[in-house]
């Protein structure tokens, strides 16, 4: 309620007097609040459309304000991933993946590499154990590759905070799974 109230002042503000900097955050967050609302709804749900919708707007706001705003950049890609979007959301965790002066704190080169790595390892899951080869073993070595980066980050910090000990713990876990499906059991149990 209270985020909504925000975009509606935000955009009430921007008509009567002009834009101001930072509303793109405000945006960003309504996204998010409508994706996670979306995420607790069953997947053939109308309401859940409502909050993707909702979710998809907001984001495409923020995205029109600053383009180079790297956390709606990994917004919407996560929006598209939720839905099985992959072609739509591969192309923005890379855009994302490929920004520059972006805040530290905000990891986005992380956040991309975690979402790269989860679009990768949904297109080898087939849901058998089996050895990986072919295009299967392409799709398994890139996101093993895009989970390290984010596990090479978790090790090198010496004090890591909850965000990053989060995606680490995502990164190595699906490290897990992409070698389980490779038939690969030791690398798996590590």
């Amino acid at each position: 309620t209270y985020i909504e109230a925000a975009v509606v002042s935000t955009d009430s503000y921007v008509a009567a007097h002009g834009p101001f900097g930072g509303r793109e955050v405000v945006y960003v967050f309504a996204s998010h609040i409508a994706r996670l609302q979306a995420k607790q709804l069953p997947r053939d749900s109308s309401v859940r459309m409502i909050h993707l919708a909702a979710a998809e707007a907001h984001v495409t706001q923020a995205l029109l304000i600053d383009p180079n705003y790297g956390r709606a950049v990994i917004a919407k890609a996560n929006l598209f991933y939720d839905q099985a979007k992959l072609n739509l959301a591969l192309p923005l965790y890379e855009s994302a993946a490929a920004l520059r002066d972006q805040p530290a704190d905000d990891r986005i080169d992380l956040k991309a590499a975690l979402g790269l790595g989860n679009i990768n390892l949904w297109q080898m899951d087939d849901g058998l154990a089996s050895p990986c080869l072919n295009e299967r073993r392409g799709y398994a070595d890139r996101a093993l590759s895009y989970y390290a980066t984010v596990i090479l980050a978790f090790a090198a910090d010496q004090e890591p905070d909850a965000p990053l000990r989060d995606m680490a713990s995502h990164a190595f876990f699906n490290s897990g799974r992409v070698y389980g499906l490779c038939a690969e059991n030791e690398p798996a149990r590590t």
